[in-house]
């Protein structure tokens, strides 16, 4: 999996001090009670809802990207340089195709 993914299920996991079997105490009682389902919410129920979350800022993303990537290629045109050429035109390119 993504390492990203799987430092934030880290943080979480500290965050809701899950392995602290000595705090029985308040919130602590309660997320202890519910240990099970909060394991099972960040192994499966999370990653889903992460990939729609981000899905939803991806096409703004790639728009802007095809956006900067004609202007930067108009202009080198204008300069007389072959945009193919160019490593920042290069990069934006590859940008793109990740996206």
């Amino acid at each position: 999996m993504n390492p990203k993914y799987e430092k934030l299920k880290a943080l979480l996991k500290e965050l809701f001090q899950l392995d602290q079997p000595d705090l029985d105490f308040g919130l602590y009682r309660i997320l202890h009670a519910r240990s099970a389902e909060i394991n099972q919410f960040l192994d499966h129920d999370l990653l889903p809802q992460v990939r729609q979350a981000f899905e939803e800022y991806q096409p703004a993303d790639k728009a802007e990207l095809e956006k900067q990537l004609r202007e930067k290629s108009a202009q080198y045109r204008a300069d007389g340089l072959d945009p193919d050429s160019v490593p920042g035109v290069q990069k934006l390119r590859q940008q793109l195709n990740e996206a």
